[in-house]
C-alpha cells in the first residue's frame, strides 16, 4: 500500500500546518507550493487495509491510495489558514533551498541531541516527496 499524505485527527501534515500558523508570522511554500498532493483520509486506508487483509487484493500489486481531490500545496495550506482562522504570509522555497534548509536542520537537531523544535523541522526525504506531482489533472 502506497498512501498520498495521510490525514486525520494526528496528522503530520495539516496539523503540522496548523501549528506553524499559530506560532510564526509566515508559513513556507517549498517549491512555491505548486506540487500536486491528493490527500488521503487515514481512516480510508485502513478500511483498504482490512479489505486485502482478508484476501481481497492482489499479492504482489501496489496500490496508490489517495483521496477523492487532488489539489496544489499552496490550496492546501490556504484552506488549513482558513479553517484555523488564520492569517499568514505564505512565502515560495525553491526546492533547492528548502533542500540546503532541511540539511541544515538535520545537522541542527542531531547536534542539539532532540530539543530542536520539531514544528521547525524538515527533512530532506520530505522535500525529495515535495519535488513528486500526481499528474496533471489539478485545480
Amino acid at each position: 500500500m502506497r498512501p498520498s499524505v495521510v490525514f486525520g485527527p494526528e496528522d503530520q501534515f495539516f496539523n503540522r500546518f496548523a501549528t506553524m500558523a499559530r506560532f510564526m508570522p509566515a508559513l513556507p511554500l517549498v517549491g512555491g507550493g505548486a506540487t500536486k498532493l491528493q490527500p488521503v483520509f487515514a481512516g480510508e486506508i485502513g478500511t483498504v487495509i482490512a479489505v486485502a487483509v482478508e484476501g481481497e487484493a492482489r499479492r504482489g500489486t501496489a496500490y496508490e491510495l489517495g483521496g477523492p481531490e487532488i489539489a496544489r500545496l499552496r490550496r492546501i495550506i490556504e484552506f488549513v489558514l482558513k479553517v484555523t482562522e488564520r492569517k499568514r504570509i505564505l512565502v515560495p522555497v525553491s526546492f533547492e533551498r528548502a533542500k540546503c534548509l532541511a540539511f541544515d536542520i538535520e545537522i541542527s537537531r542531531k547536534l542539539s541531541l532532540g530539543p530542536f523544535p520539531e514544528i521547525l523541522a524538515i527533512t530532506s526525504d520530505q522535500v525529495k516527496l515535495l519535488r513528486i506531482d500526481l499528474g496533471d489533472k489539478c485545480p
